[in-house]
């Protein structure tokens, strides 16, 4: 009997030695949870899988958990009418005693979204052509025929002017030549006429001269025979130029103060100075 109540008495002790030194190494983990808008919620359910799993129901958005150092995975789910809404999973290290905050912020659930992202698509399904018209088809085509053809014709009419345009500048190019020469060829030949012709002029003015000389030197000795005085119809008579020459004559011999002409009548009368 007193050895019974030894057993029972050692065992009470090594059980609250157990429990005194759990509680001792325990730290308390826990936060306030939040939506993706940073709104503080409540009424979500908020698990760590620690041994074995406890679970909080986070009201006025608060939750808290006592564990023992170690790894843990905490999750927070919120439903509406049975339906998960959003949710989040993070991880967490706990090192050593104390308390260690960790606010969760839950993000709407995409599990249908994704449901439908993996809906696989048939590249070799037939093409099906909704609301499409063959005519346009047809009429976007031709447009691109016509296009490139009006291209290629504009291109190649200024392709043939541009030759055409080369071909002229070359043709006066050999005119200009061919004229230069010409020009020079001209112009030494112009140039030589002229000198023979100014010759000729100034050999027919020498003669003239001289033959003018010789008349009025004839006319003048005619008036000296005469006593220095006579007619202008006398001195036409003897001598067999025109009556214009005769008068040119007297004029240039007037001129020169050699004689003078008296008006009488019809006629003149030259007297020798």
């Amino acid at each position: 009997m007193r050895k019974s109540n030894l057993l029972i008495l050692f065992g009470i002790i090594i059980i609250m030695f157990l429990v005194s030194s759990s509680t001792a190494s325990a730290a308390l983990i826990g936060g306030r949870v939040y939506d993706y808008s940073l709104n503080a919620i409540s009424n979500v359910n908020v698990e760590i899988n620690t041994n074995p799993k406890q679970r909080d129901i986070a009201e006025q958005s608060v939750y808290a958990f006592n564990v023992p150092k170690g790894s843990y995975v905490i999750t927070a789910k919120q439903y509406e009418d049975g339906i998960l809404k959003a949710s989040t999973t993070e991880q967490i290290t706990v090192t050593d005693e104390g308390e260690y905050k960790l606010d969760l912020i839950l993000f709407p659930d995409v599990s249908e979204d994704q449901n439908l992202g993996d809906e696989k698509i048939d590249f070799n399904a037939p093409f099906e052509e909704e609301g499409i018209d063959k005519r346009m088809i047809v009429v976007a085509v031709l447009a691109v025929v016509a296009i490139i053809a009006v291209i290629y014709l504009f291109f190649s009419k200024k392709r043939k002017i541009l030759k055409k345009n080369s071909s002229r500048r070359k043709m006066k190019s050999t005119s200009k030549n061919i004229l230069g020469k010409n020009k020079i060829t001209k112009t030494y030949g112009e140039e030589a006429s002229e000198k023979v012709s100014e010759e000729q002029t100034i050999a027919k003015k020498t003669e003239s001269f001289s033959t003018e000389d010789a008349d009025s030197k004839m006319v003048l000795d005619f008036i000296r025979s005469q006593e220095g005085r006579t007619t202008q119809k006398d001195i036409r008579k003897n001598f067999p130029s025109s009556e214009a020459k005769i008068s040119l004559i007297l004029t240039d011999l007037e001129a020169q103060g050699k004689i003078r002409k008296i008006k009488k009548g019809r006629g003149n009368v030259v007297v020798m100075n």
